[in-house]
């Protein structure tokens, strides 16, 4: 059998397996340029070795924390010295707050607590308790 001339012609063995060790190194190496999968899915991967490793959807929705909220995290999460930024005001009794409305909540606080010492004053000033 002649190898294909032709994007249709028939192939033989020899001229596939050329083909796939001169492009594809069947003992691995490096793929230059990208491959285009036609719409198809690489599958089956193996467990992660390296860092560069590729990863399935199951790693990935299983073992990442999800921006939408949708799965939990299962640890203490270290910001190795970095803050979160951009916290909106909290809604909920369980909600995280940021400093602007910890101090808001302070003033309030203080101010409460100012106005149950003055009531309390005049309260006994009025009563005669205190002498002024």
């Amino acid at each position: 059998m002649k190898w294909p001339h032709e994007a249709n012609d028939v192939a033989n063995y020899g001229f596939v397996f050329s083909v796939a060790n001169t492009n594809f190194h069947l003992k691995g190496g490096d793929v230059q340029g990208g491959i285009g999968m036609a719409g198809n899915r690489i599958s089956n991967l193996g467990a992660l070795e390296h860092q560069n490793d590729a990863v399935h959807l199951c790693f990935v929705n299983e073992d990442f924390l999800k921006r939408d909220g949708s799965n939990w995290m299962r640890d203490n999460l270290d910001q190795g010295g970095f803050r979160i930024r951009g916290m909106a005001n909290p809604r909920d009794k369980q909600d995280a707050v940021n400093l602007q409305t910890l101090k808001k909540s302070e003033m309030g606080v203080l101010r409460q607590a100012a106005d149950a010492v003055g009531t309390a004053v005049n309260d006994a000033i009025l009563n005669h308790r205190i002498a002024v």
